[in-house]
């Protein structure tokens, strides 16, 4: 073979290597996108069960409130026995919680407990009229006469005058030395219950006096004994005591464990807390019933605190409670100038609604973990893997939800092994179709490209239209059961669903719209415009609803501004998405700045946020239709990546142009660039107007 052959030989090979190699490379590269966007669908998949999760735990959790508020309202109206027997109906046990009515001079629990909201008041001695002339021989010092004259009062048929009898009988015998005359007029006393005595309750002024007389007898034993028992019945609610009082006559038992002791000249009054050097047992954390006892008055206490600050036209409020006791969860009613609430422990949670969440969790194979304003976490508190967030904003629950996969090693197994397939016949591809691998290229990068945007806009506007129709159903049913009895909120659950509804017809008319502007079919009614108007009532609507309902929004206008020709409407709705998309990714508190100027003869209208910023990388794609920043994808914010892309359509179709600043961290403004008078691109529909 000569030298000429050889080289056209080697000539012919290196190009016939060259014709495999390109399309073998193709394929191995398509294949590689088909890997890439197959796993990018997994990833979505699991990031919709995840999506359902967690709209079934906000439903479970809205219902089960919504069903307290209910309830909470009947025993806010009613009064004695069809007041227990409404509170009955939340099946409350020993452990489990209380409900209370506060209000006024009224503090009711449906279970005792150590101490009632407001302030200590002392009953007045309604008898103390007949014990003027016994107790004016008492302060004269002629204890025998005093004693003589209480004796004969303690027999009166008044059962108030015979307690106070009994106890002004008991000091003058103290002060005589005669202990035990003292403790038979504290031991009868002891029995009388539902009476006062000397501006107390007569049987817990008996028991208390008499702890004092026996440590000055010496009789440790039966102090000790005395001591715990009437620590007992503090804990049980015996008496209707403010928390004060409870602290004063708990410091009383401090250190009696049977030593002898010597009554304090001067008592601290139980209206006031006891000095210091008394601390209050409630810091001594009783173990089992008593500190179920003592967690549940702290956190009856905790809500009539904030009952008092909040403002009168608060409808009512969901909290989560914890303290040195225990934890739980508070939801309290306004029912006219009264407050019912409902006080509940771990232990009832657990059964009932966590136990629902924990259900749903289970059905949909994942983790829930519900945490509080003050960062207890509720359930599962570690999460492996993708996690879904929802908000105590986006859910109007007093707690934030978050939700991961539960069986992580079968989704990787479940995909992973499709995707080994793929890449067994990827690689099967190359080696088969090297022929046809431009041909097969160009099919199905199509078809990858077309599969991607078709599953990212269906999961997309599913996402979007999954919640406001889940509202609407739930907020429906349970007017269309009629389980809302009160008006007000009745009327707020129609408010609801108005808004939800509103949104929904947003979204169909943008998805309509942008149709329209795909295929140059738009058409836009022309007319002179006042800048200022515009943009003023465009930023007041977006305030008044959607994600701008309680936004602080602030628009700075350097006038005077030229007018504009323009449709109203298309302009309109260009600003409400720029406003929309930096609430969306704006903390709850950060304002958004709305900037008009004149410039260059045509107008500029800036809109800033204080949110994360877009990576330079992202910003020449942010306006492509379906085109949304990772950060978007990264906290499973809501949106169908049309939004700004209609902004696009919209200011080009009136001759103008949009352009964004931004830096990661940094936030971002998007700028509108507007001519004096509107030239409409090719394509575009006029109505002159």
């Amino acid at each position: 073979m000569g030298t000429g052959q050889r080289r056209v030989t080697r000539g012919f090979v290196a190009a016939a290597a060259v014709a495999l190699a390109i399309p073998a490379l193709t394929v191995v590269w398509l294949g590689w996108l088909l890997l890439r966007s197959d796993q990018e669908l997994d990833r979505q998949r699991v990031q919709e069960r995840l999506d359902a999760a967690a709209g079934l735990v906000v439903s479970a959790l809205d219902r089960a409130l919504a069903m307290a508020d209910q309830r909470l309202v009947t025993v806010g109206g009613a009064s004695g026995s069809a007041r227990q027997d409404a509170a009955s109906a939340f099946r409350l046990g020993p452990a489990d919680g209380t409900v209370v009515v506060f209000g006024g001079e009224e503090a009711w629990s449906s279970r005792p407990l150590p101490w009632y909201p407001g302030d200590a008041v002392m009953p007045d001695d309604a008898a103390a009229f007949d014990f003027i002339d016994a107790e004016g021989l008492e302060f004269r010092g002629n204890l025998a006469g005093a004693a003589a004259a209480y004796q004969e009062l303690s027999r009166s048929a008044d059962p108030g005058v015979r307690a106070g009898a009994l106890a002004r009988l008991a000091r003058v015998a103290r002060k005589r030395g005669q202990a035990a005359t003292a403790l038979a007029a504290y031991d009868t006393l002891a029995t009388m219950t539902d009476v006062t005595a000397l501006g107390r309750p007569a049987d817990l002024l008996a028991r208390i006096e008499r702890l004092t007389v026996l440590e000055e007898l010496g009789d440790g034993a039966r102090v000790a004994a005395e001591a715990r028992s009437l620590d007992e019945a503090l804990l049980s609610g015996r008496w209707h005591l403010a928390r004060s009082q409870f602290d004063f006559y708990r410091s009383r038992l401090l250190g009696r464990d049977g030593s002898p002791s010597r009554p304090s000249p001067s008592r601290p009054s139980p209206n006031r807390p006891p000095p210091t050097g008394h601390p209050s047992l409630a810091s001594l954390k009783p173990n089992g019933e008593d500190g179920t006892r003592l967690a549940i008055a702290e956190a009856v206490s905790s809500t009539a605190e904030a009952v008092a600050v909040a403002a009168p036209t608060t409808p009512g409020a969901r909290v989560a409670w914890s303290n040195a006791h225990g934890r739980g969860f508070v939801v309290w009613r306004r029912v006219g100038d009264r407050v019912a609430g409902l006080v509940t422990t771990q232990a009832w949670l657990e059964r009932t609604w966590l136990a629902d969440v924990r259900a749903i969790a289970r059905g949909q194979r994942a983790h829930v973990s519900l945490t509080t304003a003050d960062g207890t976490e509720w359930l599962d508190g570690a999460l492996a893997g993708p996690t879904l967030r929802r908000s105590a904003a986006d859910t109007s629950l007093p707690v934030t939800i978050r939700v991961a996969s539960a069986d992580l090693a079968g989704d990787t197994s479940r995909f992973g092994g499709r995707r080994r397939l793929l890449a067994g016949i990827v690689a099967a591809l190359a080696l088969l179709m090297v022929g046809a691998g431009y041909v097969a290229a160009r099919g199905l990068a199509r078809e990858v490209a077309a599969a991607r945007l078709q599953s990212n806009f269906v999961a997309a506007v599913s996402h979007e239209f999954r919640t406001p129709v889940a509202s609407v159903r739930q907020l429906s049913e349970l007017l269309e059961d009629g389980r809302v009895a009160d008006e007000s909120k009745r009327l707020e659950y129609y408010a609801r669903i108005r808004r939800q509804a509103g949104r929904l017809q947003r979204l169909v008319e943008n998805l309509l719209d942008f149709g329209r502007m795909e295929a140059d079919a738009a058409e836009y009614r022309m007319e002179r415009l006042d800048t200022t108007d515009l943009v003023r009532d465009v930023t007041q609507e977006f305030q008044g609803e959607g994600r701008g309902s309680g936004r602080t929004v602030d628009v700075v206008m350097h006038e005077p501004l030229p007018s504009i020709v323009g449709d109203r409407e298309a302009l309109g709705r260009a600003l409400w998405n720029l406003l929309d998309n930096a609430a969306k990714y704006s903390p709850a508190e950060a304002p958004i700045r709305v900037e008009t100027t004149a410039e260059d003869g045509g107008v500029t209208i800036r809109v800033r946020d204080e949110g994360p910023g877009i990576p330079p990388d992202e910003q020449p794609r942010i306006f492509d239709k379906f085109v949304r920043g990772s950060h978007a994808r990264e906290s499973g914010a809501k949106g169908t990546g049309l939004g700004l892309a209609m902004v696009r359509h919209i200011v080009r179709a009136h001759g103008g142009e949009v352009s964004v600043e931004s830096a990661p961290g940094r936030g971002s403004t998007f700028t509108l660039r507007l001519e004096p008078v509107g030239t409409p691109r090719r394509g575009v529909h006029v109505l002159q107007q």
